[in-house]
């Protein structure tokens, strides 16, 4: 463990690691001069006085819709007729592209079409939203209970302290703003923050892969084999998933740096996928994440990261009659109010798969709005940005007929208030002679830590003005 004095002002730090079939909570208590000391809450219900295991079944009980029991207590009602209980229920917030299985049809079988993950279903009349407040609800009360129990004057000091607490919720490799959406809000009505704003503020995401290489790096001798240049590969294998990142040595002082290689890997390989005897034997092996996410926090080695995925937006360019896409695609032509025939669905490209982005990246991105009559609201602008799975490139959002690819599909919309421009729009003269409003405006997206942030930016005037840095992730339940 890193024997540096804390610099940064006095807080706690809570690290929670919800898994598929166990979960874990790390935290520190950190101020100027101290020695961050992680430490794991190893009392929860249920467990036998003496256990002190850190670790708790990710279980929920219920009878009739109501909650009875979580974690270790939960398992007493398994089997039970009278009861429901959910298990696995982190499946349910993958991604569709994780839903996919990772595992080949059995030999000699006629499976045929794309092979799904089973996941059980949740107990009758409850959504995932209300599984996941449930359970961060339940580990956070126990969470204050430790604390206050096992530190020093801990119940002044919580209470000191919780307005300003951070919160760091681990996620799988595959995992974006959609679902990290999602948590905050389950959070939120966990009583965890106070707010959306205060979730924005106090709530950070940390990869369950980025966990791992900064607790291996601090329970292990990595100065014995740790240079500038060298490359060394993390791989976290969990309930569900199994995430692997190429990780290379940049500087090794003053400060250790890092950067990812090339975007993380994550596959449908975890504990629940194999037999109980590799699941054992994994464990054993490889690293640990909960503890790695508080880690992560204080020190927070790597510096850049690529992205998962390529992301745009989705343009209407000129119909042009000497390209082949555009010919293929003229059943979807309109008559835009710049007065030009007009394609919709090409894939304006922001981000490229892979490309290394660190805790300074920005880029600024021109975007027109045209409209036959001048607007009378702009209060609920927004803009839907795009994230494409594929392997190969593409330079549309969809096909001939004007679906949306398989492998596209929203990332997040971004929303302003851009009123007060409306008093200096002016008309403009289109092509044929054609009149025509515009509103012009950037979207600035920038892509720190495992956050990606985007905000809308317009002039009034000749003065610049910003909308807040948000992301609206999409509705998962």
């Amino acid at each position: 463990m890193d024997s540096q004095p804390y610099k940064g002002d006095e807080k706690i730090i809570i690290a929670i690691d919800l898994g598929t079939t166990h979960s874990a909570v790390s935290f520190t208590h950190a101020y100027p001069g101290s020695v961050v000391d992680v430490r794991m809450v190893t009392k929860w219900p249920g467990q036998p006085e003496a256990a002190g295991d850190s670790k708790i079944p990710t279980l929920v009980a219920y009878k009739n819709r109501a909650v009875v029991a979580c974690g270790a207590e939960a398992r007493d009602y398994v089997g039970d007729e009278e009861y429901e209980v959910a298990k696995w229920f982190k499946l349910h917030l993958h991604p569709d592209s994780m839903k996919i299985s990772d595992a080949p049809p059995a030999y000699g079988s006629n499976e045929t079409g794309t092979p799904t993950i089973e996941i059980p279903p949740l107990p009758t009349g409850v959504n995932l939203t209300q599984v996941y407040v449930a359970f961060l609800q339940y580990m956070f009360t126990c969470t204050k209970t430790f604390f206050e129990t096992n530190t020093p004057n801990g119940v002044a000091i919580w209470n000191r302290l919780k307005g300003d607490m951070v919160i760091i919720l681990a996620t799988p490799n595959g995992w974006d703003t959609a679902q990290q959406g999602f948590m905050k809000r389950a959070a939120k009505q966990a009583g965890m923050v106070n707010s959306d704003e205060d979730a924005d503020l106090r709530i950070e995401f940390v990869t369950e892969g980025e966990a791992s290489v900064h607790y291996a790096l601090a329970r292990t001798h990595s100065q014995t084999w740790l240079r500038k240049g060298a490359m060394f590969a993390v791989t976290d294998a969990g309930g569900s998933t199994v995430d692997s990142t190429l990780y290379e040595c940049k500087e090794v002082s003053p400060k250790l740096v890092l950067e990812e290689v090339c975007a993380s890997e994550c596959v449908q390989a975890g504990g629940v996928f194999v037999d109980r005897a590799a699941q054992v034997m994994l464990k054993e092996k490889l690293k640990d994440s909960r503890e790695g996410a508080t880690i992560w926090y204080t020190k927070q080695l790597v510096v850049a990261r690529a992205s998962r995925y390529t992301i745009g937006i989705d343009v209407c360019p000129p119909y042009d009659a000497n390209n082949r896409d555009h010919v293929l695609r003229r059943s979807l032509i309109y008559n835009d109010a710049d007065g030009r025939q007009r394609i919709p669905g090409e894939f304006e490209i922001w981000i490229n798969k892979d490309f290394k982005m660190d805790q300074e990246f920005r880029k600024d991105y021109d975007c027109r709005n045209h409209y036959s009559t001048k607007p009378t609201s702009l209060a609920r602008f927004s803009v839907e940005v795009l994230a494409w799975e594929g392997e190969l490139a593409t330079k549309w959002t969809n096909d001939g007929s004007g679906a949306r690819l398989p492998r596209m599909r929203r990332l997040c919309i971004v929303q302003g208030d851009l009123s007060p421009l409306l008093p200096y729009l002016t008309q403009q003269n289109g092509f044929n002679g054609s009149k025509y409003w515009c509103v012009e405006y950037k979207v600035i997206i920038t892509f720190g830590g495992t956050k990606l942030k985007a905000r809308l930016q317009w002039t009034e005037g000749g003065r610049t003005r910003e909308g807040p840095i948000q992301v609206v992730p999409d509705s998962l339940a």
